[in-house]
């Protein structure tokens, strides 16, 4: 499908293919669990509890046949294979479940060798890296267990497994996350700098979005007004789907390389000076930008970083949302949640107007989120800068408030132009109330020799209250030439 867009006229939509009559329906994300042979006992041990930021996370898992005969582990399904190929844990970080990143591999039906055999009493064990399959970075308390078998002993009681290991990490390792650079065609360097500053934009009010949604309390979720303004009426299943769609949508705009083409006078039936922009859903995760797209503002309704929100939900990978002819505008959206509850939550419109949040709509929770971010520890890393050579400003962003803020951006510019766009960009993970987290910012140094300062920002948050602590500065900086060898010259001797 493409999606065309107008600003200010009548809008219109353009099909290349034939829609299906049935609703496209997200599946969610569903476990991988060993399934043990009955009287097997499993139990696990880490080595240490309480670790450092260069620790290796290492977990010893045990397989002991309780039973009184020959049992057959199939490796893949166990630690056995000398690394996981499945998501075998359960890891808990302040209230929510890490995402296995291991790999998922196809493989062809298993002959004998991909069995470990233990006869009776018997035990096999292997050591696992857990860093290798869960992001285990940020400080602080993991509840880390195996996932249930589902199976029973040979006693016909649930299969023992020990209980949950709690391990402390007790600073923040300094996960590099920069927004992948942009990819352009047919864009003047004008447009690649308003593409990249929406982009940013895009990539906060998708996370704040997520944010918003993931952590309305279970019981209020059905009061949420700005979850009914645009989604309808509170089902468990619709707010599901919605939550997963915008979370993806977020994923997409922090970890995604995003294709943008600026030519759009070559699609047939487009009128460029009538539309925002336009995707072929299966084609992830390139959009073509139309005249429109430069025409309305960067934040607010209908704009350029809404705009991205909106085409990035149509990919097929992200919510594989669509477009209604009555739903073109922010009343038609409305009209479409009221009546249709289970078109709204597949309606693009609804997710970009969820996401600009203009007007402005609250979540309900639990008490009042009162946040304060500041910025500190500013450093460079090689304490030193080149001409134009690469360089690193280090530090850490602390929500000094009572509530967990969510995700964050961090910018950094010249002070000298402190208006200007930001020469780096960082994403910042959400901040429970009292933590903090680390960011580095990768540059290129000035092409002159001198004394310089920079400012790093933290982009604001709604609830945040006070404001001016949001940015530190680094400064007197000497910028220094690039030192130049001079080449060695042999000394000639007569003989």
């Amino acid at each position: 499908m493409i999606e065309s867009r107008k600003y200010g006229f009548k809008r219109f939509s353009i099909s290349l293919m034939l829609c299906l009559a049935c609703s496209i329906i997200m599946t969610s994300v569903s476990h991988a669990s060993a399934s043990l042979p009955v009287g097997v006992e499993v139990s696990i041990s880490i080595d240490q509890q309480s670790l450092s930021v260069d620790d290796q996370i290492w977990a010893t898992v045990r397989y002991t046949n309780v039973s009184d005969s020959q049992v057959a582990l199939l490796k893949r399904e166990t630690a056995l294979g000398g690394g996981m190929t499945e998501d075998l844990f359960s890891i808990e970080f302040e209230g929510r479940e890490l995402h296995y990143t291991g790999p998922h591999v196809k493989r062809l039906a298993p002959i004998a060798s991909d069995y470990v055999y233990l006869a009776p009493g018997q035990s096999a064990s292997e050591k696992i890296d857990l860093l290798r399959s869960y992001p285990i970075n940020y400080k602080g308390d993991y509840a880390i267990s195996l996932r249930d078998s589902g199976d029973q002993t040979h006693s016909g009681t649930q299969a023992k497994t020990s209980a949950a290991i709690t391990i402390n990490l007790n600073k923040d390792r300094l996960v590099r996350v920069f927004k992948r650079i942009p990819q352009f065609q047919n864009c003047s360097a004008g447009q690649q700098s308003e593409i990249d500053a929406a982009l940013t934009s895009a990539e906060r009010i998708a996370n704040e979005s997520s944010f918003a949604l993931q952590n309305t309390p279970v019981a209020l979720r059905s009061n949420s007004a700005r979850y009914t303004e645009w989604f309808g009426a509170f089902s468990t299943a619709r707010y599901a789907q919605v939550q997963e769609g915008m979370a993806r949508i977020a994923s997409a705009t922090s970890n995604q390389t995003i294709g943008f083409n600026c030519d759009c006078s070559n699609q047939p039936g487009v009128d460029p000076s009538r539309t925002f922009a336009f995707v072929f859903p299966s084609d992830a995760f390139n959009m073509t930008l139309c005249d429109v797209f430069f025409l309305v503002p960067r934040e607010g309704t209908d704009s350029k970083s809404g705009t991205i929100v909106h085409e990035i939900s149509h990919f097929n990978v992200v919510a594989a949302t669509d477009d209604f002819s009555s739903a073109l505008d922010q009343q038609g959206s409305r009209n479409l949640a009221n009546s249709s509850p289970n078109s709204a939550i597949r309606n693009a419109n609804a997710f970009e107007y969820f996401a600009e949040n203009t007007p402005f709509l609250s979540v309900p929770t639990t008490s009042q989120v009162v946040t304060d971010l500041a910025v500190s520890e500013l450093g460079l890393v090689d304490e030193k800068l080149f001409v134009s050579r690469a360089a690193t400003i280090s530090g850490q962003v602390v929500n000094l408030g009572e509530s967990r803020s969510p995700a964050t951006v961090v910018s950094l510019r010249l002070t000298e132009q402190i208006t200007g766009a930001a020469i780096a960009q960082a994403t910042v993970a959400a901040i429970s109330s009292g933590a903090d987290r680390s960011f580095e910012l990768s540059f290129t140094a000035p092409n002159s020799e001198g004394q310089v300062s920079y400012e790093v920002c933290v982009s604001s948050i709604a609830g945040e209250t006070n404001l001016n602590n949001n940015c530190a500065t680094i400064s007197g900086i000497e910028v220094l030439g690039n030192a130049i060898i001079a080449p060695i010259i042999p000394l000639l001797l007569d003989d």
